[in-house]
């Protein structure tokens, strides 16, 4: 898991260039794998972040807040 989070950063930051401060979506290789990167990215934190409120739900501990 954390070689995929690796290479989805670095790809991140390959589609960082100058021209992108300018032209964002201009049609380039590194600006397409850096929107499927980051496409990827989101949609693996969202699964996490929706994953959290669930296991709080399910196991509660003895620090509960409220």
């Amino acid at each position: 898991m954390f070689e995929q989070v690796a290479e989805l950063f670095h790809d991140l930051d390959a589609g960082m260039l100058p021209v992108s401060v300018l032209f964002p979506y201009l049609p380039i290789p590194q600006h397409r794998r850096r929107d499927r990167c980051a496409r990827a990215a989101a949609s693996a934190m969202a699964d996490r972040v929706w994953l959290r409120p669930c296991l709080d739900h399910a196991l509660p501990g003895p620090f509960r807040p409220g």
